[in-house]
């Protein structure tokens, strides 16, 4: 079972599994380093302190969650590249 069933199974949930990572850290802030509740959060802080500067510190909040889903995608994607290596699809 270890040897065969088990890297069979894993080869197919783990695409799944990274997919709904990606949706928790859309939906909620699980990670609390890069999480929107937090990076709002301290968005508003910061804005509460300098309001000239609102625009260009949201859009850099923006570009961290951007970069972060971005980021979790591609790793996604080459996770499935390697595991569905020889199969045919």
């Amino acid at each position: 079972m270890i040897h065969i069933i088990l890297p069979q199974a894993i080869r197919t949930m783990l695409p799944s599994i990274i997919n709904q990572f990606i949706i928790s850290l859309k939906d909620t802030s699980l990670i609390s380093v890069i999480g929107v509740r937090e990076l709002t959060n301290n968005g508003r802080i910061i804005t509460s302190t300098s309001a000239n500067k609102v625009l260009p510190l949201w859009i850099i909040v923006a570009l961290y969650y951007l970069i972060a889903c971005f980021v979790l995608s591609r790793v996604a994607r080459v996770i499935e590249r390697k595991l569905s290596y020889g199969r045919i699809n």
